[in-house]
């Protein structure tokens, strides 16, 4: 019965997002004895959702543990960090760090307008995660602002179009989260 709910709501969900122009945020998930689960929910609904979170107490907590948490020295180089952004924004391919040991790499590079992080621990286990600029200015000007505000978070997604987020492999079980 839930699952014919859920096939029967999806077009209606996916035909919200097009009116809405929000886009779309995808999960995928592939278990590893090959079960897929495909959730697919329009980012104008997770804006209605975040805009509730600050009120929640345990957001509050979680805000202020995260802000209190940045030290001085941190604030005092945000412009640095805005004028880094907008460098890299210019550029179109490069890496910037690599950190090689055994059974372990980590790459931090630009690729198209992306901010990308490529994490591999072990044979088999991958984690890439890809902001784009767009998105991390405006989340970076939420952080110098000292108000997080998870509305904003989804907002600054919904501005940067199509891309994979983050991408998780382990083995033949990988967790995909996309924008379309």
């Amino acid at each position: 019965m839930l699952k014919a709910a859920i096939v029967l709501a999806v077009p209606f969900l996916l035909l919200l997002a097009l009116v809405t122009g929000g886009g779309i945020l995808v999960v995928d998930v592939k278990t590893g004895d090959g079960s897929r689960i495909v959730a697919p929910v329009p980012l104008v609904l997770v804006q209605a959702v975040a805009t509730t979170a600050p009120e929640l107490a345990v957001w509050k907590s979680l805000e202020r543990d995260v802000l209190d948490g940045i030290p001085e020295e941190a604030w005092l180089a945000l412009p640095a960090v805005r004028a880094a952004l907008d460098a890299l924004d210019e550029v179109s391919e490069a890496e910037l760090v690599r950190v090689e040991r055994p059974g372990e790499q980590v790459v931090v590079r630009v690729h198209d307008d992306h901010l990308e992080v490529h994490v591999q621990e072990h044979e088999g286990q991958d984690v890439d995660v890809r902001i784009p600029f767009d998105t991390a200015r405006a989340l970076l000007e939420d952080v110098a602002s000292r108000d997080l505000h998870p509305a904003d978070v989804v907002r600054a997604l919904r501005r940067s179009g199509r891309t994979d987020l983050v991408r998780l492999r382990d083995g033949n079980q990988h967790v995909r989260v996309s924008i379309w």
